[in-house]
């Protein structure tokens, strides 16, 4: 049987992804898209370390991760699996340097919009999870592309931000699993959906 202190753990969980969400957006770190990625050599660690650099890669990855877990069934794995693929495509594409019209805005919205998604608890079908998923994907992947430094190696660059995005989309769906043994578990989901969709706000009205 299971004492109190697991009972009270996923509360204890939300509360500190929750802090975290919040020093996050205070932190110097939170402007993204300074062209970190140049600063970095040998390709693979610049693609790995990128996603932590900015605020609003981080909360979507971990934001994917969550709604797929909430949702649950075939959601978990191909919604994010369908944020890798289109993020590969955007990345791409950024790597070109073909232009992407309205990126960093639609970064901001995704922020925003994955934020209110966790609020609601909005649990649509898998074409529509895929879809949604999909979409902002080609907006980070792109940034991710286009920031790359020009030394590296875009494969291993590639693989870098692949592996670290596929990590915070773990992170994300364990957040998730741990949470749902908690009989607060939409109040906690709610407040982290707000407190993301804050920091989304904040990003589109800078």
């Amino acid at each position: 049987m299971r004492g109190p202190f697991f009972n009270f753990l996923p509360i204890r969980f939300g509360v500190a992804v929750i802090s975290a969400v919040s020093i996050a957006l205070f932190s110097a770190g939170v402007a993204a898209h300074t062209g970190q990625a140049a600063l970095y050599g040998g390709g693979f660690d610049a693609g790995f370390t990128h996603p932590f650099s900015g605020i609003d890669h981080l909360l979507v990855m971990l934001s994917v991760g969550i709604w797929s877990g909430r949702i649950g069934g075939r959601v978990t794995w191909l919604a994010p699996l369908a944020f890798v693929a289109m993020m590969v495509v955007g990345g791409a594409v950024g790597m070109a340097h073909l232009p992407l019209p309205h990126a960093e805005i639609g970064i901001a919205l995704s922020v925003a919009i994955f934020g209110l998604i966790l609020a609601v608890s909005w649990q649509p079908n898998l074409v529509i999870a895929i879809g949604v998923t999909g979409l902002f994907a080609l907006f980070h992947g792109h940034a991710h592309g286009a920031e790359m430094g020009v030394t590296v190696s875009p494969l291993l660059y590639g693989l870098g931000f692949v592996l670290a995005t596929a990590m915070l989309h773990l992170v994300g769906i364990g957040i998730a699993k741990v949470l749902c043994q908690s009989r607060q578990q939409d109040a906690l989901l709610r407040w982290i959906g707000v407190s993301v969709s804050v920091v989304g706000c904040w990003l589109l009205a800078t």
